[in-house]
């Protein structure tokens, strides 16, 4: 099976060398073996045919994923010692700076931070393979494959190219087509004359900032949402928009990214489907308001956003910007 990654998918993968890796970790009380997590992986693997796939490319050098029944490849697991709470953080760094051999192996991997009655579980997947929607999902399943191995997870339906995810009656309209070839063809065109950087940003030291909230808060933050009618997401991109604001005053830059989950507004993309991008907004505070207009103004702003996205246009007109993936990448 194989499939030519799509131009999100593409420049998240960059030159197959560099990482670009997802890392969730989970802390599991109780006891589990070894194998029950291999028997658990290679279930998953069964599940979700792309997690068997690696990189292979054309004589033009336009990247596949490639599975091969006969070579298979089975997920890593590395299994580290517990001495701390804080073990996690560390390797969690860590796996962010280890590269996938994108040509050789699966990208996705299994650090196991093992300790007496308490470990973590960090799953690592390079994210031209998934998005967050995909992560919770494999995490779920991964779970209830721990705890029993023969439980029914389902077999997924794969996306297998641009034609799975776009109705063919959009794909095959005019209008549609010619919209996304003049959107697609002026980007091209402007990042064909727009100079980009010399010299490529260097990457600084990546760093971990962990914030836990318990259950009280956490309850309480939900239930005050609810009542404002704001998501949680939303109350949390006011809170460090007004953060930035009071320690950065006047170098504040007052944008936040907001994603958004195409699922959401792509039908044809199941839940369990392995997909790596969706898109985002930024979203601004408006210095004149309080807190709670701000958060409520910031949502109507959103749900306008949304509204007006085409998530089927969007994806045509990327597919258009293949020529320029490598100038994309720099810009």
């Amino acid at each position: 099976m194989k499939r030519k990654l799509l131009f999100g998918e593409r420049l998240m993968l960059g030159d197959g060398h560099t990482p670009f890796n997802g890392v969730v970790p989970v802390k599991i009380r109780g006891e589990f073996a070894a194998a029950s997590l291999h028997h658990a992986l290679l279930r998953l693997q069964q599940k979700h045919p792309w997690l068997n796939a690696v990189i292979t490319y054309d004589k033009n050098n336009r990247p596949s994923f490639t599975v091969d029944k006969e070579r298979p490849v089975r997920i890593p697991v590395q299994i580290v010692p517990r001495h701390s709470d804080d073990d996690w953080k560390s390797e969690n760094v860590k796996q962010w700076l280890i590269p996938f051999d994108t040509n050789q192996e699966p990208m996705m991997r299994i650090v196991w931070v093992k300790g007496e009655g308490v470990s973590e579980l960090l799953m690592v997947i390079h994210h031209c393979l998934i998005d967050g929607g995909s992560l919770l999902s494999l995490l779920a399943s991964l779970y209830k494959l721990i705890d029993n191995g023969d439980a029914e997870v389902g077999v997924e339906n794969p996306i297998k190219g641009l034609t799975d995810i776009v109705p063919a009656e959009i794909l095959e309209d005019k209008k549609k087509r010619f919209k996304a070839s003049l959107i697609g063809g002026v980007a091209v065109l402007a990042l064909w004359l727009m100079p980009v950087r010399k010299k490529a940003i260097e990457r600084q030291k990546d760093y971990l900032i962990n914030w836990k909230l318990d259950k009280e808060l956490t309850a309480s933050i939900s239930s005050y949402c609810k009542r404002s009618g704001i998501t949680v997401n939303t109350m949390l991109c006011t809170v460090l928009l007004q953060a930035f604001k009071e320690v950065r005053r006047e170098n504040a830059h007052n944008k936040i990214s907001c994603p958004v989950d195409l699922r959401n507004l792509n039908k044809r993309i199941k839940k369990d489907n392995i997909f790596a991008f969706g898109s985002m907004f930024v979203a601004s505070a408006y210095p004149e308001l309080d807190f709670l207009s701000n958060a409520k103004a910031i949502q109507k702003d959103i749900k306008e956003r949304v509204k007006k996205l085409d998530p089927y246009l969007m994806l045509m007109v990327l597919e258009k910007a293949h020529p320029i993936i490598n100038k994309f990448r720099r810009f």
